[in-house]
Protein backbone atom coordinates (compact mmCIF):
# COMPACT_ATOMS: atom_id res chain seq x y z
CA UNK A 1 0.00 0.00 0.00
CA UNK A 2 1.53 3.44 -1.09
CA UNK A 3 1.33 6.05 1.48
CA UNK A 4 1.60 8.96 -0.94
CA UNK A 5 -1.27 7.34 -3.06
CA UNK A 6 -3.55 7.07 0.03
CA UNK A 7 -2.80 10.97 1.29
CA UNK A 8 -3.79 11.63 -2.14
CA UNK A 9 -7.43 10.00 -1.88
CA UNK A 10 -7.38 11.53 1.31
CA UNK A 11 -7.01 15.41 0.29
CA UNK A 12 -9.47 14.60 -2.91
CA UNK A 13 -11.95 13.90 -1.18
CA UNK A 14 -11.50 16.34 1.54
CA UNK A 15 -11.18 18.92 -1.03
CA UNK A 16 -14.28 17.63 -2.92
CA UNK A 17 -16.42 17.12 -0.06
CA UNK A 18 -15.20 19.52 2.85
CA UNK A 19 -18.04 18.51 5.07
CA UNK A 20 -17.79 14.65 5.13
CA UNK A 21 -15.30 12.92 7.03
CA UNK A 22 -13.20 10.70 5.17
CA UNK A 23 -12.13 7.21 6.51
CA UNK A 24 -9.71 5.44 4.12
CA UNK A 25 -9.35 1.37 4.46
CA UNK A 26 -6.73 0.46 1.86
CA UNK A 27 -5.93 -2.91 1.09
CA UNK A 28 -2.68 -4.66 -0.85
CA UNK A 29 -4.07 -5.49 -4.36
CA UNK A 30 -1.30 -7.13 -6.41
CA UNK A 31 -1.13 -6.55 -10.28
CA UNK A 32 1.59 -5.92 -12.71
CA UNK A 33 4.84 -4.27 -12.05
CA UNK A 34 4.58 -2.39 -15.11
CA UNK A 35 1.56 -1.83 -16.64
CA UNK A 36 1.50 -0.58 -20.31
CA UNK A 37 -1.01 0.61 -22.08
CA UNK A 38 -4.06 2.40 -20.86
CA UNK A 39 -6.22 -0.86 -21.32
CA UNK A 40 -4.08 -2.31 -18.68
CA UNK A 41 -3.64 0.66 -16.61
CA UNK A 42 -7.20 0.81 -16.19
CA UNK A 43 -7.78 -2.78 -15.89
CA UNK A 44 -5.18 -2.47 -12.97
CA UNK A 45 -6.92 0.58 -11.33
CA UNK A 46 -10.54 -1.01 -12.19
CA UNK A 47 -9.28 -4.11 -10.10
CA UNK A 48 -7.95 -2.07 -7.17
CA UNK A 49 -11.02 0.01 -7.01
CA UNK A 50 -13.24 -3.17 -7.01
CA UNK A 51 -11.46 -4.97 -4.31
CA UNK A 52 -11.33 -1.27 -1.82
CA UNK A 53 -15.45 -1.01 -2.42
CA UNK A 54 -17.07 0.38 0.76
CA UNK A 55 -19.18 4.07 0.14
CA UNK A 56 -16.65 4.22 -2.30
CA UNK A 57 -13.44 1.90 -4.05
CA UNK A 58 -10.70 3.91 -5.30
CA UNK A 59 -7.39 2.60 -7.18
CA UNK A 60 -4.87 4.40 -8.39
CA UNK A 61 -2.63 2.77 -11.15
CA UNK A 62 0.56 4.02 -12.49
CA UNK A 63 1.60 2.84 -15.88
CA UNK A 64 3.13 3.98 -19.46
CA UNK A 65 1.05 4.41 -22.69
CA UNK A 66 3.21 5.21 -26.04
CA UNK A 67 1.51 7.76 -28.03
CA UNK A 68 3.34 8.99 -31.35
CA UNK A 69 6.62 7.18 -30.56
CA UNK A 70 6.27 8.74 -27.21
CA UNK A 71 6.78 7.02 -24.08
CA UNK A 72 4.96 9.14 -21.31
CA UNK A 73 4.02 8.14 -17.76
CA UNK A 74 0.56 8.84 -16.12
CA UNK A 75 -2.09 7.43 -13.40
CA UNK A 76 -5.51 6.60 -13.98
CA UNK A 77 -7.79 6.65 -11.36
CA UNK A 78 -11.03 4.19 -11.11
CA UNK A 79 -13.65 5.00 -8.35
CA UNK A 80 -16.92 3.02 -7.76
CA UNK A 81 -19.30 3.31 -5.49
CA UNK A 82 -22.29 0.53 -4.36
CA UNK A 83 -24.96 2.20 -6.52
CA UNK A 84 -22.59 1.27 -9.94
CA UNK A 85 -21.52 4.62 -10.68
CA UNK A 86 -17.69 5.01 -12.16
CA UNK A 87 -15.74 7.74 -12.59
CA UNK A 88 -12.18 7.86 -14.70
CA UNK A 89 -9.39 10.13 -13.96
CA UNK A 90 -6.09 10.85 -15.59
CA UNK A 91 -3.00 12.36 -13.97
CA UNK A 92 -0.95 14.61 -16.23
CA UNK A 93 1.65 12.88 -18.40
CA UNK A 94 5.23 13.21 -18.83
CA UNK A 95 7.73 11.60 -21.15
CA UNK A 96 10.31 9.61 -20.85
CA UNK A 97 12.56 7.63 -22.33
CA UNK A 98 12.87 3.97 -20.47
CA UNK A 99 15.82 1.64 -20.78
CA UNK A 100 13.89 -1.01 -19.32
CA UNK A 101 10.19 -1.87 -18.48
CA UNK A 102 10.16 -1.09 -15.44
CA UNK A 103 9.76 2.65 -14.31
CA UNK A 104 10.32 2.18 -10.66
CA UNK A 105 12.97 -0.09 -10.80
CA UNK A 106 14.77 1.93 -13.36
CA UNK A 107 14.69 4.72 -11.38
CA UNK A 108 15.53 3.69 -8.25
CA UNK A 109 18.64 2.93 -9.48
CA UNK A 110 18.94 5.88 -11.52
CA UNK A 111 18.22 8.31 -8.20
CA UNK A 112 19.43 5.85 -5.49
CA UNK A 113 16.25 6.32 -3.70
CA UNK A 114 15.00 3.14 -2.54
CA UNK A 115 11.17 2.80 -2.87
CA UNK A 116 11.30 6.29 -4.94
CA UNK A 117 7.14 5.29 -5.66
CA UNK A 118 6.21 5.85 -2.06
CA UNK A 119 8.08 8.77 -1.36
CA UNK A 120 8.18 12.06 -3.60
CA UNK A 121 8.11 9.11 -6.92
CA UNK A 122 9.70 9.82 -10.20
CA UNK A 123 8.02 12.90 -11.23
CA UNK A 124 9.54 14.59 -8.19
CA UNK A 125 13.00 13.38 -9.32
CA UNK A 126 12.56 14.47 -12.60
CA UNK A 127 10.89 17.83 -12.14
CA UNK A 128 14.05 18.79 -9.30
CA UNK A 129 10.94 19.11 -6.50
CA UNK A 130 8.49 20.92 -8.54
CA UNK A 131 6.02 18.43 -8.62
CA UNK A 132 4.95 15.20 -5.86
CA UNK A 133 4.17 12.28 -6.53
CA UNK A 134 1.08 13.06 -4.13
CA UNK A 135 -0.13 16.41 -6.07
CA UNK A 136 0.11 13.95 -9.12
CA UNK A 137 -2.00 11.31 -8.20
CA UNK A 138 -4.35 13.47 -6.25
CA UNK A 139 -5.09 15.35 -10.14
CA UNK A 140 -6.32 12.40 -11.04
CA UNK A 141 -8.68 11.40 -8.11
CA UNK A 142 -10.17 14.98 -8.43
CA UNK A 143 -10.97 14.11 -11.76
CA UNK A 144 -12.35 10.99 -11.25
CA UNK A 145 -14.86 12.06 -8.68
CA UNK A 146 -16.02 14.78 -11.47
CA UNK A 147 -19.49 12.47 -12.04
CA UNK A 148 -20.30 12.96 -8.20
CA UNK A 149 -19.81 16.49 -7.74
CA UNK A 150 -22.21 17.00 -10.82
CA UNK A 151 -25.04 15.11 -9.67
Amino acid sequence: MNPVKIDAVRRAFLRAFPKREVSIYPKRVKYKDQPIGFDEIISGATKRARESLMDFGVGIEAGIVVIHGFKLCLEICVILDKEGKTGIGMSPAFQYDLKSTELGKEMEERSGILGIGEKGGTVNYLTRGLVDRREFSEKSVLMALIPWLNI
